[in-house]
């Protein structure tokens, strides 16, 4: 899994040398159980709910028993 964060790590640091985006919309999706929601005494979607707060972004999460696909929209600061 390091891996995969170092790979979207470098794509966003080329989105924000090079693009001249105003934007970024990641989207991750998986084909597990589902089950992503908010759950008392667990602060893992509530921490992203409110890390996006912070940056002026939006999150949107859909879960189902077919997998679970988190689509997060970032502005960058030009």
């Amino acid at each position: 899994m390091y891996e995969t964060f170092r790979i979207v790590q470098e794509i966003l640091r080329n989105i924000e040398k090079h693009s001249e985006a105003d934007s970024v919309r990641i989207e991750i999706v998986d084909n597990g159980k589902g089950g992503a929601i908010p759950r008392e005494n667990s602060y893992g979607i509530v921490g992203l709910q409110e890390r996006i707060a912070k940056i002026n972004g939006e999150i949107r999460i859909d879960s189902s028993s077919q997998g679970t696909s988190i689509g997060v929209t970032i502005p960058l600061d030009r």
